[in-house]
């Protein structure tokens, strides 16, 4: 199951921060086991603030929207996420989904 970033499905009202999207993470691998939990594919899906709609925001708060995937890896650290979990997490739970689905 893939997690966005994208700040409207994170949180629905006030500040929302990387924080919010690991607590998502936390009750994914929680609810599922982290073997089901992973990035959503959506995360950069119109996932940058604009001055096009300057009232409507996308991004989360407090984010360097470079250095985001850094940022959630540097907190799956700090929640004692194994090194072979977060490998999971930013990728390969789909990268075993689909190689699995995907036959050539």
């Amino acid at each position: 199951m893939g997690i966005t970033m994208v700040r409207s499905f994170v949180r629905a009202g006030g500040r929302v921060t990387i924080e919010h999207v690991l607590d998502h993470v936390d009750h994914l691998a929680k609810l599922a086991g982290v073997e089901h939990a992973g990035i959503g594919s959506d995360v950069d899906l119109d996932g940058r603030d604009t001055p096009v709609h300057p009232t409507r925001r996308f991004d989360l708060d407090g984010i360097d929207y470079a250095k985001k995937i850094y940022d959630l890896t540097e907190g799956l650290v700090s929640r004692n996420y194994s090194s072979r979990n977060i490998e999971l997490i930013l990728g390969g739970n789909f990268e075993r989904a689909l190689t699995g689905t995907w036959t050539v």
